[in-house]
């Protein structure tokens, strides 16, 4: 989880820069760190082994959008099992986050929903 953290604070240093900045960064080495953030994060969806400067820039920017919506679902799925929680639904809110993991491709935010529905298992 070290180096995924890590990688993620470069990853969002990057994904600050303009789109005209990222493809003059798209360097083998940036590339690189990319592709294992990406692995890291998003197993089943890999990025492809080479990269243009501008498809390096578009994955940045894709991959930045992609993790903001994830977290925000991710969010509102442990609002909603909250919810469901405090009404007395503890089954149905560790049912929804369970649910919501198996739909989710960010490995990160699969952990945050599995971890909490497990404070809802009884």
């Amino acid at each position: 989880m070290a180096q995924r953290d890590g990688l993620t604070q470069w990853f969002h240093g990057l994904a600050k820069q303009p789109e005209d900045a990222l493809i003059k960064l798209a360097s083998p080495q940036n590339i690189a760190q990319l592709q294992t953030h990406v692995a890291l994060n998003t197993p089943d969806y890999p990025l492809p082994s080479l990269l243009s400067p501008s498809e390096f820039a578009q994955a940045v920017v894709g991959f930045r959008r992609s993790e903001s919506a994830w977290n925000k679902a991710t969010m509102a799925a442990i609002i909603q099992a909250d919810g469901l929680f405090k009404a007395g639904s503890t089954a149905k809110a560790a049912a929804l986050l369970e649910a919501f993991a198996a739909s989710c491709p960010w490995t990160p935010f699969k952990e945050a929903a599995l971890n909490q529905a497990t404070h809802y298992d009884t």
